[in-house]
């Protein structure tokens, strides 16, 4: 009727909209979005006149700026458009002020200030000198409306205005978002947040705030939080409001990546934002070039929508991703930052240098990870030690009194791993009771000791009992701190934090060969002897681990931890939610059923894959390729009166790990694409052939006294390669692919345990062997040893896309049939 009635008829029915209390039809008829406007017969040259007497107060007011408003719009001036409607709210606001104990009218402020809103953006676009001032002044009439109802605590809630404070809080985000004043946004945020009302808000004007919220969160770079607000926003908004989920994912599907969840395809499909699947692609393969050239393709919709900076930061997942996978490949929680940086380089980033290798990776690092990390320096100088002094130890000149044989050296280098075993078991049960922090305390103090009695009393009984409390401190620093990294990392992050370790126990081995080579035996003990003392300063300052605290009852002490780490305050919600999480966790893990391995060994499955990977960590360990590492200046010492007196033992030092480096990173990018019986049994393959090429060639020089010594050098090469490459990170990964999560833990304690007894072996092994048979049968034993372990590697089920139960159904009918 409104769109054809006569000015009278349309004062009167308004006033009658307004005298019985009816909201939303007032709001309608005030509404420069309803066919009303079209009416000529509201449009006057003399509005006020027209009006004034003929309604009452304040209400006449109301319909004399909406109708002026109203003409100005059928003119197209924006301006006074504007104008009118910023007095058409402020008469709104006088009208909310008298109304003390009543809300109907909030209808009619939100029909005005979404008015004033879109007005202000037209007006915008009318002046292009504005810079945002228009829609700045807007938001001040809106601020307005907002402090009245904000103010409003002395009614009953049904009657509150403060009911109406979210629908304001929305035009005024999406002001500020369009004027790009976003600081602005947290008071607004503060005061919903903390409302008693904020549950009882209309379901749509919280998918609106929680949007608007989750994207301020996003440029805030609080990923949780975003991921949070703009779920709730996807997951609540209407099933055919296609447009506006498109809208909320073009925000939430960057956010979730950061995160490392990565959307399928057909989702993007459904939507439209298939702009995102070649992204995804890039980010999961840790594809650097290919996320520079989707940016490239696809710049204008990232800039337009306004993420183009965070889709940039989506780098970090993908190097997170590309470390992953050097993590991998290593199959330790110790990487060297040298692998990092060739797997940069690989991955286009050619002019990477290690400073800034170093940088990435230290973005993926929290505070308080690099103490503990750095006990690793204290193994890495004991191992590096034997290096340098075994030297010292077999000559005249030894401190000791007198030389040590083969023999004695490969006692003393194995009798650290030979300990080390024997006491994972204890250091397990010690940080149970006792926490992380002061068991990883205590490892440095057998470290401590050591040195002091190599100082004191140099004599071959004191050393090895030097050697044994070494193995004491190296069992802690493995059993313990990758442990506690991971319980005190992010998910994101633990694979790259889990690199630093052996960044300091290279560092602890550069430390030890440079003072070995420059100073006298004492000297570089002294030196030694700092080290742990620093270290255990250091760690009287890392805080305990908050999953010890948990289970423990500490919940303050665990909550503070947990805030400290993710540098939060205690009483923040994500702080809250991770300390439920892992309350959750430790309850699920005391009513999980008991495990050993008596019970492991009667389940014919897991009978058989269990001896079938002991065999095999026999063979990994005995392959031969660690003794060439390990004892490689000894046997450059034999060299220089014999077979490689071409080759400088600094150069020989350096090429092993350049090979162990490459062969780690081609593994890197095979890994997930053959087999790990192929690759495996490749593996064995090559250092059949390399082994049996040394011995045999060795043993032809032992009789003829000559004989190509560069082809000594490539087949040492070539067997640390294959060792670094496939046959040393293999068995762990088919290990924890083979085995349920209920028995896992209790078989990879006793392949660990195993692991260090058979490598204690084999070093000890070593000079007797030498001693009784020469070098070169030696490597035909190892080359005897590579044929076994090809054996056994084809006999291993396929453990490459299977589940555990899959492998089971395998290990118990009998067959190693591999997957296609």
């Amino acid at each position: 009727m409104m769109a054809t009635g006569t000015l009278n008829q349309y004062i009167q029915y308004v006033e009658r909209m307004f005298r019985t209390a009816n909201g939303e039809n007032l709001a309608r008829l005030l509404s420069l979005r309803d066919d009303h406007i079209n009416n000529r017969n509201l449009r006057s040259s003399d509005i006020a006149s027209l009006v004034e007497g003929n309604c009452v107060a304040p209400l006449d007011e109301i319909i004399i700026y909406h109708l002026s408003c109203v003409q100005a719009l059928s003119v197209k001036d924006y301006i006074e458009a504007y104008h009118q409607q910023s007095l058409c709210v402020a008469a709104v606001v006088r009208l909310l002020q008298a109304q003390k104990e009543e809300n109907w009218s909030l209808y009619l402020m939100y029909t005005v200030c979404l008015d004033l809103r879109l007005v202000a953006q037209k007006a915008e676009l009318c002046d292009p000198q504005s810079n945002g001032k228009i829609l700045e002044k807007a938001a001040e009439s809106l601020l307005a409306c907002f402090r009245v109802c904000a103010a409003d605590n002395r009614t009953a809630d049904e009657d509150t205005k403060r009911l109406g404070m979210l629908n304001l809080v929305n035009q005024l985000l999406k002001v500020y978002f369009r004027i790009n004043k976003l600081h602005l946004c947290k008071p607004l945020i503060r005061a919903i947040d903390s409302s008693p009302f904020k549950d009882q808000f209309p379901l749509a004007q919280q998918i609106t705030y929680r949007y608007f919220v989750g994207r301020k969160a996003m440029f805030d770079s609080d990923y949780r939080s975003a991921d949070e607000y703009l779920s709730f926003a996807f997951q609540n908004c209407h099933h055919e409001s296609i447009k506006n989920k498109r809208l909320i994912l073009t925000y939430l599907i960057p956010v979730k990546m950061l995160l490392g969840f990565m959307p399928a395809k057909h989702l993007l499909h459904k939507y439209d934002l298939l702009q995102f699947w070649d992204l995804v692609s890039a980010v999961k393969n840790g594809d650097l070039r290919g996320i520079d050239q989707v940016m490239e393709e696809h710049e204008s919709f990232f800039i337009k929508a306004g993420i183009y900076l965070i889709v940039e930061k989506l780098k970090i997942t993908a190097y997170r991703n590309l470390f992953r996978k050097v993590y991998l490949a290593e199959n330790t929680h110790q990487i060297d930052i040298a692998s990092f940086q060739a797997a940069l380089q690989i991955m286009g980033q050619e002019d990477v240098d290690s400073d800034e290798t170093q940088c990435i990776v230290a973005n993926l690092i929290y505070d308080g990870k690099i103490k503990v990390s750095s006990t690793f320096s204290l193994y890495g100088m004991e191992a590096g030690w034997m290096s340098p002094m075994s030297v010292v130890l077999m000559s005249d000149k030894s401190p000791l009194g007198y030389s040590l044989s083969n023999s004695a050296i490969s006692w003393l280098a194995s009798i650290v791993a030979f300990v080390a075993a024997f006491f994972v078991p204890i250091y397990s049960h010690l940080t149970d009771d006792y926490g992380r922090k002061w068991v990883i305390f205590a490892s440095t103090i057998p470290q401590m000791i050591s040195v002091i009695l190599r100082i004191f009393f140099p004599n071959i009984i004191v050393l090895a009992i030097a050697r044994a409390l070494c193995g004491l401190s190296a069992s802690g620093s493995f059993t313990l701190v990758s442990l506690y990294l991971r319980e005190i990392s992010q998910h994101n992050v633990i694979a790259a934090i889990g690199s630093l370790p052996v960044l300091m126990q290279n560092t602890g081995v550069l430390i030890v060969y440079l003072i070995g080579a420059y100073f006298d035996y004492f000297t570089v003990l002294w030196i030694m002897l700092s080290a742990p003392i620093v270290l255990a300063i250091l760690i009287w300052q890392i805080p305990e681990s908050p999953e010890f605290l948990v289970k423990e009852g500490l919940m303050d002490k665990a909550r503070d931890t947990v805030a400290f780490l993710r540098g939060l305050k205690p009483d923040d919600e994500r702080v809250k939610a991770e300390i439920e999480f892992l309350k959750r966790l430790e309850d699920q893990f005391a009513h999980l059923p008991k495990t050993n391995i008596c019970i492991i060994l009667k389940d014919k499955a897991w009978r058989r894959g269990f001896v079938l990977i002991m065999i095999l960590f026999t063979v990994h360990a005995w392959n031969g390729a660690f003794v060439i590492v390990t004892y490689a200046s000894t046997i450059l010492c034999v060299a220089e009166h014999g077979h490689f007196t071409f080759l400088r033992p600094e150069l020989q030092s350096l090429s092993f790990p350049i090979v162990m480096i490459t062969a780690s990173l081609c593994f890197v990018f095979i890994a997930d694409k053959w087999g790990r019986r192929h690759l495996q049994a490749g593996a064995y393959s090559i250092s059949v052939v390399a082994f049996t090429t040394l011995g045999v060639t060795l043993y032809i020089e032992d009789i003829y006294q000559e004989g190509p010594s560069w082809l000594h050098l490539l087949c040492m090469t070539v067997a640390v390669a294959m060792y670094s490459g496939g046959i040393r990170p293999l068995p762990c990964i088919i290990a924890t692919e083979m085995f349920s999560f209920k028995i896992r833990a209790k078989v990879m304690g006793v392949l660990i345990t195993y692991g260090w007894l058979a490598v204690s072996l084999q070093l000890f092994s070593y000079g007797p062997l030498v001693d009784a048979f020469g070098l070169s049968i030696v490597f035909l034993i190892y080359a005897a040893v590579n044929v076994f372990g090809l054996i056994f590697a084809l006999l291993i089920p396929e453990t490459k896309g299977r589940n555990p139960e899959q492998i089971r159904n395998i290990l118990l009918h009998n067959t190693t049939k591999t997957t296609s």
